[in-house]
């Protein structure tokens, strides 16, 4: 991994620290107010606390993002007066179908393939939190994306992963930047890959968008590296074969040698 400035590795912990205090918020309140012997009523006033909670996460998302697009802009001695952008409301539908999926419809599966009301709460718990996160942290990124396409002195933002990131991570990683102009190269090799658009994210992920003003920026260098080894790892593949190439590349590989 490249050497990190410390305001990104900052940024990157505080949105991972904010995404482990809703999980236990979030964790907490399914323990208090959902009842396996009544899931059906009881899971209406879980689905309420927790759309309101998602919501309130990802407003800190979002600020902590907006303090951190304009320090770094300040910090690559860009002047020019510029507002970061403030990306809209999450759509309540899609919050509540979100948390009907991975909340009372995790739970009815579990039962079904034999847990006990117990063990399907645990599971419920994790795909749970893992997804909340998701749509909190998002609106943190979206303030990344969204300014980036607005800002006139932005080359494009990157992809910052953890330190112990999952072979998709480092795949998304890999495509470098999401540049402020869809013309420029990030089109062409985000062609070789799954799907559109490069705005993808796990639940669980602990990756970070981080804006780019240099093009000597050393989070775009160990993104080429990446995409380097994606080439050689996935010659010859194409589609879901070249992503599972790539996958067990990494799942075989030293695990320090993600890091280096």
């Amino acid at each position: 991994m490249p050497p990190r400035s410390p305001s990104v590795e900052r940024y990157r912990q505080n949105q991972v620290h904010l995404a482990a205090v809703l999980s236990r918020d979030l964790v907490h309140l399914l323990r208090a107010l959902f009842q396996p012997g009544s899931p059906g009523p009881s899971w209406q006033t879980v689905r309420t606390a927790l759309a309101a909670l998602i919501v309130s996460r990802r407003q800190q998302s979002i600020g902590l993002a907006t303090a951190f697009y304009r320090a770094e802009r300040l910090a690559a001695g860009i002047r020019t007066p510029f507002i970061p952008a403030v990306p809209g409301p999450l759509p309540e539908e899609q919050v509540l179908k979100t948390l009907d999926a991975t909340g009372i419809g995790t739970f009815t599966r579990s039962l079904r393939a034999g847990a006990t009301p117990e063990q399907a709460v645990d599971r419920t718990a994790v795909t749970l939190s893992g997804a909340a996160s998701r749509l909190a942290l998002d609106g943190g990124r979206a303030v990344v994306d969204e300014s980036v396409q607005a800002d006139d002195d932005a080359m494009g933002w990157v992809r910052v992963t953890d330190a112990d990131p999952c072979p998709w991570c480092l795949m998304m990683a890999s495509r470098g930047a999401v540049y402020h102009s869809a013309e420029t190269a990030g089109k062409e090799r985000n062609s070789h890959f799954i799907g559109d658009g490069d705005f993808k994210w796990h639940d669980h992920c602990g990756c970070a968008a981080v804006p780019v003003w240099d093009p000597d920026d050393p989070h775009l260098v160990h993104a080429d590296e990446l995409y380097d080894q994606w080439v050689k790892v996935t010659a010859g593949h194409s589609g879901p074969a070249a992503v599972n190439a790539w996958r067990r590349h990494w799942e075989n590989k030293d695990p320090e040698a993600s890091n280096g």
